[in-house]
């Protein structure tokens, strides 16, 4: 739900906060979202504190459990110790659903949320409160959540799913019953609506209920499709005791409700019976996107074809994405969750503003393409860097190389791992506009007076764009493909005019101006500091490094080499900011994004090991219980960035070092093996920000795959950082179909009855081969087979052997 100036969600707390008498101090919000969170703390404290413990959602029931029945305040009740939840959603599609971990469903939050209650002998059973039911994921790879209970001979289950048909989702719940018996039985549940969801009050002033299409609106918005009749329909508020005996007994139908103090509750009741041995299904369908009464209402299949459906979509992907088994079976569970988070939140984090999640910048953009691509999620990463390419290309107040870079970098990730002149082709024309911007920049950074790019004016700055740096394809923007414009077609022997400005300004460009002020358009003072200044420069080189491969496989001759010589000058930048930053006060959180940017981005043939040694030494500084602790108030413990320092002990091939921070960051995860974005030390659940990150899987995903294997210019670098006891374990280390540069790479590892195994099958042979082994290994008892062995190195730091493969199979053995 992105929101907008006085959006109807902002406008509806608002009033109902005001008539439950709640006072308001007079705050400034940046954004609608963060007022809209400020009221629900006010309201959690005012509903939660008053409500019975059946009406709680169950993050409210574990916070009283755990500091008593009377720790909720007046001042403001947030979600800050069990902010743990699981995405719904379809491989890379649009909307994303979220689903607590007892069965509350919220599709969006204008409408609150859907649970299931089953009724037994003794009453209602609440999921939220009842110890013994909860939800089971039936498989990481189709992601379909089960909550399943049993009353007498009867079983009943739930399924949650994500579905689509044409352009439209929804989240499916699919109700069923199996009489186990040789006689009727008689058995009801409860459908509810209610007004809440996994961070609090969700305000719910109208409900209505279209008997004759079997349709739920709640706030004039398509809340649920139903599929079957109730015996009651009960509407009230969410605080009413007697709502309970009415639905159990009674067989009103209530269609229409509304209430001013924003707690309307729908209770709808079914009556089922059950033939000998027999089963009953049945469907609500809750719509992912946000749609008014009387407006183009979608419609949806509701039979267990929906369920088929979903399953054949995750099914399709299962040849792309990467895939195997781990000797730790637990960590293979969490990677496998992570893959999922990935693909279902990617569409909405890179393509919608989002402002309940995070404003997105370009390296974290950068970081989520990249894993998708290293994950073997093709179809994914490239529609997704398609759909970024098109919008961006066609926004007007794109002017700054600073964001485009991290962008550029990313889309090109893709190509870089599958080469397609096809992928490229299309991308082409967001090249030939992201290119001019980029330079610009370079050369507002490095031309010490800036004049020969920027002047002083907008107006003028505009001119000089357009009729220094015109690209080729640039024309051809505005026309023909509805997708992305044609690419252009330049070849060797074109010059375009930016290459001709360029060839012609190259000359003036002073590497070592790198670090100091650069001039702004008012000629005042760059507001950029040492830090922001070397960012800009690594994420600038390596988009340049990218483009040039691009046109290097274009043949486009002029324009590399033009690439080539400005990435010279730029490596002397490079050199001299990464001092300048050296020499700065870097806080903790500056140093791990210093160093993240390094690892991801890459410095490579530039000595930046100072600045690396200061930094990772910060950032080390502020971690607490393994976990990077920002600093307060109020104060947050990642669940993820200390893998992002990981990553650089991975790279940096330190098993150790790596693996501690693993292990902490698993620590953290959910019954459902979900990271959230921060946690509570204390309980070990989210505390603020999103409880199924996807900035933590990509995080959790580069490492593992880094600690596994990574490239190093025509290199291939074997388990740098996998646990030590991995390479013993009777358990198999199997993945195939490893992308990387060099094509696809399949490892195992393994033991036979007498020695212990590493195989590796390329497509493409690296150059050579670094595989990277425990001290308490003897060096010169492995074995090599496939490839020419050029060197035994017993480093303190990480012993390894070099060899020349001569096949596409390299087998390394070692005896038990």
């Amino acid at each position: 739900m992105a929101l907008t100036s006085e959006s109807p969600a902002l406008q509806r707390f608002r009033r109902v906060t005001k008539n439950h008498r709640i006072p308001l101090t007079e705050n400034e919000f940046t954004l609608e979202w963060d007022e809209i969170c400020h009221i629900r703390a006010k309201l959690n404290s005012v509903v939660y504190s008053r409500a019975q413990k059946w009406m709680l959602p169950r993050w409210v029931v574990r916070y009283l459990e755990r500091n008593g029945s009377d720790s909720i305040g007046e001042s403001g009740f947030r979600n800050t110790t069990h902010r743990n939840w699981v995405p719904i959603g379809g491989v890379g599609k649009k909307h994303v659903g979220v689903l607590e971990s007892r069965g509350l469903l919220t599709t969006h939050f204008d409408t609150g949320s859907v649970e299931v209650w089953f009724v037994g002998p003794d009453g209602i059973i609440f999921p939220a409160v009842d110890e013994d039911t909860g939800l089971t994921l039936l498989s990481p790879e189709d992601q379909i959540y089960e909550l399943k209970t049993k009353q007498g001979p009867v079983e009943l289950t739930r399924l949650i799913y994500h579905t689509s048909e044409d352009e439209n989702e929804a989240v499916y719940n699919e109700v069923s019953f199996q009489n186990f018996a040789l006689e009727p039985q008689n058995i009801s549940f409860i459908f509810a609506v209610r007004p809440m969801s996994v961070l609090g009050v969700e305000p719910i002033e109208s409900i209505e209920y279209d008997e004759a299409r079997g349709r739920i609106y709640v706030n004039g918005l398509l809340a649920c499709i139903l599929d079957g009749t109730p015996s009651s329909v009960i509407m009230s508020t969410a605080d009413n005791p007697n709502s309970l005996e009415t639905i159990l007994t009674g067989d009103r139908v209530d269609t229409s409700y509304s209430t001013s103090r924003g707690l309307g509750t729908a209770m709808f009741r079914f009556d089922v019976n059950l033939p000998p041995a027999g089963s009953v299904e049945f469907f609500f369908a809750c719509p992912l996107s946000r749609v008014e009464k009387g407006a183009n209402e979608p419609e949806f299949t509701l039979d267990p074809v929906a369920c088929d459906t979903s399953v054949e979509s995750w099914f399709s992907l299962a040849g792309h994405r990467l895939a195997g088994t781990y000797p730790n079976q637990h960590l293979g569970e969490v990677l496998s969750q992570a893959k999922a988070v990935l693909i279902m939140q990617a569409y909405s984090y890179l393509l919608e503003d989002n402002p309940q999640v995070h404003l997105t910048r370009g390296s974290e953009q950068a970081r989520i393409l990249h894993t998708l691509a290293i994950c073997g999620c093709e179809p994914v990463a490239s529609s997704l860097a398609l759909l970024l390419a098109e919008k961006h290309l066609g926004d007007s107040s794109i002017d700054s190389g600073a964001g485009v870079a991290p962008l550029l970098w990313g889309i090109l990730q893709s190509y870089e791992l599958n080469r397609s002149a096809e992928q490229l082709d299309i991308f082409f024309p967001f090249i030939d506009k992201s290119l001019p911007l980029i330079l610009n920049l370079v050369l507002r950074m490095l031309v010490p007076d800036g004049r020969s790019v920027v002047e002083s004016s907008p107006q003028a700055e505009a001119t000089v764009r357009e009729e220094k740096y015109e690209t080729a394809g640039e024309e051809s923007a505005t026309e023909k493909s509805p997708i992305l414009p044609e690419p252009s077609k330049s070849t060797g022997d074109d010059h375009p005019s930016w290459v001709k400005a360029l060839e012609s300004d190259i000359e003036t460009v002073q590497g070592e101006t790198a670090s100091k002020g650069t001039p702004r358009d008012d000629g005042g003072e760059d507001t950029l500091d040492d830090i922001e200044r070397f960012i800009e420069l690594i994420w600038v080189s390596a988009a340049l490094k990218s483009v040039a491969l691009v046109l290097k496989a274009r043949e486009e001759n002029v324009r590399t080499l033009a690439i080539e010589r400005i990435l010279n000058r730029l490596g002397e930048a490079v050199s001299s900011s990464a001092q300048a930053v050296t020499e700065s006060d870097l806080t903790p959180e500056k140093a791990l994004t210093v160093i993240s940017t390094i690892s991801l981005a890459g410095t490579s043939g530039i000595d930046v090991s100072a600045l690396e040694r200061k930094a990772e030494g910060k950032a080390r500084s502020s971690f607490r219980r393994g976990l990077f602790r920002f600093q307060g108030p109020p104060e947050r413990i990642s669940s993820h960035h200390s893998l992002r320092l990981a990553y650089y002990y991975a790279q940096n091939n330190q098993r150790h070092e790596a693996e501690e921070l693993l292990n902490k960051a698993v620590e953290c995860v959910s019954e459902h093996c979900i990271l959230p974005e921060y946690v509570d030390i204390e309980t070990w659940g989210g505390s603020h920000g999103d409880g199924s990150s996807i900035e933590a899987a990509a995080d959790l995903l580069i490492l593992v795959r880094t600690m596994l294997l990574y490239e190093a210019g025509d290199d291939l670098v074997l388990l740098p950082g996998i646990p030590e006891e991995w390479f013993t374990s009777t358990s198999l280390l199997v993945l195939n179909d490893i992308p990387t540069r060099l094509g696809p790479i399949d490892l195992e590892l393994g033991s036979s009855k007498n020695q212990h195994q590493i195989e590796v099958r390329v497509k493409h042979l690296p150059r050579e081969i670094e595989l990277h082994v425990p001290h308490s290994f003897s060096l010169p008892l492995v074995k090599v087979f496939g490839g020419a062995l050029i060197g035994r190195f017993p480093d303190e730091e990480s012993p390894r052997i070099r060899v020349v493969p001569l096949s596409d199979r390299i087998v390394f053995t070692f005896h038990r």
